[in-house]
């Protein structure tokens, strides 16, 4: 899992600026996480100050950490590898969770604050669309997952809808109309990448025992009533 080149330059900005002054280094504000404090060389394993970090990027410019992500989705571990500096590593689809197997766990954050642990939604169906960015997101099948999840809590069906988007921006004048229906989380990065996320919009079905039951990719229907039925 790669950090963003739009990421180093900034954390090279920042030190930059502050370097005279011997500050801590901040990531940006969005990820509010101190690469300082949590970055190791993945060969030693021995923890790295933001001002070796500041030097290897005079050095190497455009050089990837690999970050590692917690429950959250947020950051708690970056890594540089010596040996291989520029690397890419790519999500990869074969390594995301598989029809039959357990969904890892997470602790999905809405924009209203409030937290929701895979443990505590066993018992519930979950329908996770994944969506990066609020443009030009397709109404029709916002309007029909709206529909479907109420029609099937109507039935007596326990089942939790959450929209993960990846972006900073405000959801509510897009997509906060869903809200009553469609948890809506943001600032979500870190999911995309520990479940592999590449196709747009993927949306997962998960069972009430936790394990994945149906994947629906980019253009396909979200037709998981007949599912739960």
């Amino acid at each position: 899992m790669r950090v963003s080149i739009l990421l180093l330059f900034l954390v090279f900005s920042t030190l930059s600026s502050l370097k005279a002054q011997s500050t801590p280094v901040l990531v940006p504000e969005t990820r509010k996480t101190r690469v300082d404090e949590i970055l190791y060389n993945k060969q030693t394993g021995e923890k790295m100050t933001g001002e070796q970090l500041y030097l290897l990027l005079k050095e190497k410019p455009g050089l990837q950490l690999e970050a590692h992500y917690n429950r959250f989705g947020q950051p708690e571990k970056f890594l540089y590898d010596p040996a291989n500096p520029f690397f890419k590593k790519e999500k990869d689809p074969n390594l995301r969770p598989k029809i039959g197997e357990d969904f890892p766990e997470f602790t999905f954050t809405t924009i209203d604050g409030k937290t929701y642990p895979s443990e505590e939604l066993r018992g519930s169906w979950l329908l996770l669309h994944f969506y990066p960015i609020i443009m030009a997101i397709n109404e029709d099948r916002w309007e029909k997952m709206q529909k479907d999840l109420n029609t099937a809590r109507a039935q007596g069906i326990k089942i939790e809808g959450f929209g993960i988007f990846s972006t900073d921006k405000d959801l509510i004048p897009v997509v906060g109309k869903y809200q009553d229906a469609i948890h809506l989380v943001n600032k979500a990065h870190g999911f995309y990448e520990m479940f592999h996320i590449i196709e747009i919009p993927t949306t997962i079905l998960i069972g009430p025992d936790g394990k994945v039951v149906n994947y629906f990719y980019v253009d396909e229907k979200i037709d998981f009533l007949e599912i739960l039925k």
